[in-house]
């Protein structure tokens, strides 16, 4: 994938509910499937976790979100 981001950009995510996160200025896609999603030092766990890519800098991430952890 492309890197458009700024080195000096900062990753956000904002969490709505347990069903839906939208992450921007992200940087790299680790890992990804059904039950977890790991995005920079981000790892998402859950149960039918599906990404949508919004544009080159944003992810909307939705399922059944259980945890977010930092690695």
């Amino acid at each position: 994938m492309p890197k458009f981001i700024p080195e000096y950009s900062v990753l956000s995510l904002k969490l709505e509910q347990d069903k839906r996160i939208i992450i921007e200025n992200f940087r790299e896609l680790k890992d990804l499937s059904e039950s977890l999603i790991v995005i920079d030092q981000y790892m998402i766990t859950g149960s039918f976790l599906k990404i949508t890519k919004m544009d080159n800098t944003a992810l909307e991430i939705y399922g059944k979100i259980k945890e977010i952890i930092v690695v």
